[in-house]
């Protein structure tokens, strides 16, 4: 199956990355409605509204392994809808027409 196919299938997106530019590949995980588990630095606090941080950002491995135990066992009840919705401020039909709209008055 492709990685998007894979992606729609899935349930909650982690990273325990160490070094991070944007948060590309958990964008892309959230427009597919899957809960973000990522670490509270790098890019990770700017992509998610602050009423979600305390779910879905952790600060160390135990509470890491805490928020991923706490998002299995709500699985059926994850805000799938509000993942994507926040992810869908990257899409390209929505950033195509401000990058012309900016690209209109250099």
């Amino acid at each position: 199956a492709s990685y998007r196919a894979w992606l729609w299938r899935a349930d909650i997106v982690v990273s325990c990355a160490v070094q991070e530019f944007f948060g590309i590949s958990v964008i892309e995980a959230m427009y597919c409605g899957c809960m973000p588990i990522l670490p509270r630095r790098l890019s990770y606090p700017e992509l998610l509204p602050a009423a979600l941080h305390a779910r879905c950002l952790y600060d160390d491995h135990a509470s890491l392994v805490a928020q991923l135990a706490a998002a299995m066992d709500d699985l059926p009840d994850l805000p799938r809808a509000s993942f994507r919705s926040i992810a869908a401020r990257y899409d390209w039909h929505a950033l195509a027409p401000a990058y012309d709209a900016l690209f209109e008055k250099i």
